[in-house]
């Protein structure tokens, strides 16, 4: 009779995860935080979402994430252009958490979803190298 493997305690898990994103290139975070967000705030977008402005914070907390990975030395314009768009978001979705606004929570979602495209993109060009 094969054994099953043993269940991975949540505690374990999380420290693995934590392990994992300290370790993997900013691509990879980027494009994991990129998704967070847009799980967030398609959860927000839901018809019967309990807490859609939880959600929306949670979305807006990623995006403020997304800051760490501006590169202002090797490319200081690309991280100006970016975190002008993050201070852009941040200021759209400020709102959603006070009270859930469906339009802009599809807006803000619609520019995170190009946004991981994007990554995707790059992620991929740099793999076939």
């Amino acid at each position: 009779m094969p054994s099953t493997p043993p269940t991975i305690r949540p505690r374990a898990a999380r420290g693995y995860r934590r392990i994992s994103i300290l370790t993997a290139e900013p691509a990879k975070v980027i494009m994991e935080l990129l998704q967070g967000a847009i799980t967030s705030l398609s959860q927000a977008n839901r018809e019967g979402s309990i807490h859609p402005e939880l959600d929306a914070a949670r979305a807006l907390s990623i995006v403020g994430e997304l800051d760490l990975f501006l590169d202002f030395d090797s490319e200081p314009q690309v991280a100006k252009n970016f975190m002008t768009l993050y201070a852009h978001l941040r200021q759209r979705l400020g709102p959603c958490c006070r009270k859930f606004d469906p339009e802009v929570s599809k807006e803000v979602l619609s520019v995170l979803s190009i946004l991981k495209e994007g990554w995707v993109e790059v992620h991929r060009k740099r793999e076939r190298r």
